[in-house]
Order: structure tokens, then sequence, then C-alpha cells
């Protein structure tokens, strides 16, 4: 799930660069050391050696700035540090991220499946008042409040309906998938 989030991959090439800066400034603590081999072979000419030969090495050293040097590579090596923490806080929080938005779909097909039942019960209720009304041992105010309850027992489904969508669709995301194909519950 984490390796398809964005904020992961992009903290990890943060990660990458820190690491490569400290490990060019601890480059720049070492002495460059160089050498040149050259051979050359002319033919014709009196004035030159028909062969020669050149061997040379070179070693440069900023010595005046290794100071400098020397704190800009504990710098480098302090920002590695920091995005290697910052690393692992994106993943504890994107991990925590899939944690509750899983937590928040479970509550969500909770909230329906008693929402369900609560339909069920007043639909049972509405038939019986519906019946005894028939029967003229009830109001109509006891029928009107019958499908009252009805209805709010239907609207409080839809409400969880939308809460296990926008659950699901938060689940989804928060595991690097496209948020926009949503499955029944």
């Amino acid at each position: 799930a984490l390796a398809k989030r964005g904020e992961l991959a992009s903290m990890r090439a943060r990660v990458e660069m820190a690491s490569a800066g400290h490990d060019a400034a601890n480059g720049a603590l070492i002495p460059t050391v160089a050498a040149v081999a050259r051979y050359n072979h002319q033919e014709g000419s009196k004035f030159q050696r028909e062969d020669s030969m050149f061997i040379g090495g070179t070693l440069q050293w900023n010595f005046w700035d290794l100071g400098a040097t020397w704190y800009k590579a504990k710098s480098a090596s302090a920002d590695e540090r920091k995005a290697r923490e910052a690393l692992a806080l994106v993943i504890d929080g994107l991990t925590l991220d899939v944690k509750k938005s899983y937590l928040d779909l479970r509550t969500a097909r909770s909230s329906m499946e008693a929402n369900a039942k609560a339909i069920e019960s007043a639909e049972e209720n509405l038939r019986v008042v519906s019946k005894k009304y028939e029967a003229q041992t009830a109001t109509s105010v006891e029928v009107l409040d019958a499908q009252s309850s009805l209805t709010q027992a239907r609207a409080a489904y839809q409400v969880a309906l939308f809460s296990y969508y926008t659950a699901l669709s938060n689940l989804k995301r928060a595991m690097g998938g496209e948020a926009g194909s949503a499955t029944t519950p």
C-alpha cells in the first residue's frame, strides 16, 4: 500500500539526494590524486627525439579551506539524518492514515448494518400500527409517527451508505489506489 504513495517516493528521493550530498561533502575532504602518462614517437625531424615519454602526477588538496569543508561535511551529515527521520515520519503517517481509513470503513459498515435493522424494525412497526388503524385501535397520528420513523430510518441508512463510500474512497486513496471506483457494500 505504501509503495504507491507519491509522498513516500518523494521523501525517498530526498533521502537519496541528502545521502549523495553527504558523500560529496566527505569526498571534498580527501585530496585529489591524478596520474598522467604520455608517449610520443616522431620520425623525420632532426630537432626532436624520435621517442619521448612523459610521466607525471598531481596531488591537489585545498588545505586552507579544510575547516570550512569539514563543517560542510558535518552539515551534510545532519541533513541526511534529518531526511531519514522525515522519511520515517512520513511512513508512520501513511501507515496511520491506512489504519484510520480501514477503521472508518469498518465503523461505516457497522452503521449501515445497524440502520438496515432499524429500517426493518420501522417497517414492522408501520405494518403493526397500520393493522391497528384498520381495526380502529390506533389513531392516524400513530400511523404518521410510524411512517415518520420509517422515513428517518431510511434517511439514516442513506447517510450511513454515504459514509461507507466516503470511507472506502479514503481507504483506497490511503493505500495509493484511485479513489474513483467503489464497490457495493
